[in-house]
């Protein structure tokens, strides 16, 4: 039942998830199964559409991980003021020479949501494209901004921006598995680019209005 989402992460408001994961498709035998297993389908960084872990069909029908990877420099801090979490991961390490490191800093206060996305390159490291998604809830309505930086999102009365000034900002319809075997449509936020041989930092924030 695992899901390939290292540094993924879900967001509450008002009790009920705005931001979150895409669920998961329980019946192991329908395809939906392995794409709500993906990394695509969870809120995080993907490296050239292909999922941190692997998974394998064995002769039972079910599909087990076939690749691991380490979560490492693991930092969780929180105070009246704010909270910061923060990870690495080498999911993509062997592939792609690339580890993947991520701080979150929210502002419980203001309900503003700061982040930052870090592709630190090692020497076996290779060019490839990147996407950042960030799925959300059905419920949630999102419009991008006629000039392309920012989203807005209308969410249990309440209103909300994304943005990030140096990435391209997509957005696009998507499936969520909140019931078991069951899905619905909802849309997501990606942010794609394409990472060459210099340092590599995707800052976005999300902020109530």
């Amino acid at each position: 039942n695992y899901q390939s989402g290292p540094l993924s992460f879900e967001f509450n408001y008002m009790g009920k998830k705005l931001i979150c994961n895409s669920g998961y498709f329980q019946n192991t035998r329908h395809q939906l199964n392995l794409i709500s297993k993906s990394s695509v389908a969870q809120s995080t960084m993907i490296i050239e559409n292909k999922s941190v872990s692997n998974f394998v069909r064995q002769s039972n029908g079910i599909k087990y991980v076939d690749k691991t990877f380490k979560v490492f420099d693991k930092k969780i801090v929180c105070d009246k003021k704010k909270w910061i979490l923060a990870g690495s991961h080498d999911g993509y390490f062997k592939s792609h020479g690339i580890i993947h490191s991520r701080e979150i800093v929210y502002f419980p206060k203001e309900f503003i949501i700061k982040g930052n996305d870090n592709i630190i390159k090692k020497n076996n490291f290779k060019s490839n494209d990147f996407e950042i998604r960030f799925h959300f809830h059905p419920d949630a309505r999102l419009t991008k901004t006629i000039d392309g930086k920012s989203i807005l999102i209308e969410f249990e009365n309440s209103g909300w921006r994304f943005g990030c000034d140096n990435e391209i900002i997509g957005l696009e319809t998507g499936l969520y598995f909140g019931k078991k075997n069951l899905y619905s449509e909802n849309q997501n936020i990606y942010l794609e680019g394409k990472l060459n041989n210099q340092k590599c930092s995707i800052f976005w924030e999300i902020k109530k209005i």
